[in-house]
């Protein structure tokens, strides 16, 4: 008798497991994912206008002693990270920098997963990250499946991030993510401890979840 339950238990898992494989190979209508957004200058700010030191007078020579000598614009710093110019998402690694992580936000160039738990994501996240709690993939929730299917491009930069320090579950969301395609999967191994200590910006608040 005892062998009964036991194939009787196998039989059950392995059919829940075909009923599962079989549901994600089904078409599904979901809306479409949220495009990320254009680089935009977010610090921009109006161009100062240069003194007219001739009263007025069109025609008068500039005073050699107060002509500029051209000068190249720094970078971008916020706080304790510093925007890279001219970074190419597609050069980088698995690992990224602060600097890295920060110009990939500043210039909306890939999407944040926080993957930490919903409540500790609700009280304080990196700004315009999305949460994606590391058993939300383990236990294939609902709000698991629904993030695999509102992002076709399996080419689409992601930055993965949690706690930091001794935190794993950057790197085992890697590891589901990439069994399911996605290709640009960078880790921010400082996690949100670093981000907040070099002054970024955050956010607060529930994420809307992709099951919409």
């Amino acid at each position: 008798m005892p062998n009964v339950y036991v194939q009787a238990a196998i039989v059950a898992a392995v059919g829940l497991g075909l009923a599962v494989w079989d549901s994600s190979r089904r078409p599904v209508s979901l809306p479409a994912p949220a495009e990320v957004k254009e680089p935009s200058a977010r610090r921009s700010g109006p161009t100062p206008t240069p003194p007219n030191d001739a009263a007025g007078s069109p025609d008068a020579a500039p005073d050699p002693d107060r002509v500029a000598a051209p000068t190249n614009t720094p970078p971008a710093t916020t706080a304790g990270a510093t925007v890279i110019p001219g970074l190419d998402p597609a050069a980088l690694g698995v690992n990224i920098s602060l600097n890295e992580a920060w110009t990939l936000n500043e210039n909306a160039q890939a999407v944040f997963l926080d993957v930490r738990a919903a409540d500790v994501f609700a009280a304080g996240h990196i700004r315009e990250a999305r949460n994606l709690p590391f058993t939300d993939l383990t236990n294939a929730t609902a709000n698991g499946l629904a993030f695999l299917r509102a992002y076709p491009d399996r080419t689409q930069h992601f930055v993965i991030y949690c706690g930091g320090g001794d935190c794993h579950d950057s790197e085992n969301v890697r590891t589901i993510l990439v069994t399911q395609g996605f290709s640009n999967l960078h880790i921010f191994r400082e996690g949100y401890p670093g981000w907040t200590g070099a002054g970024l910006p955050t956010e607060r608040g529930a994420d809307r979840g992709f099951a919409e």
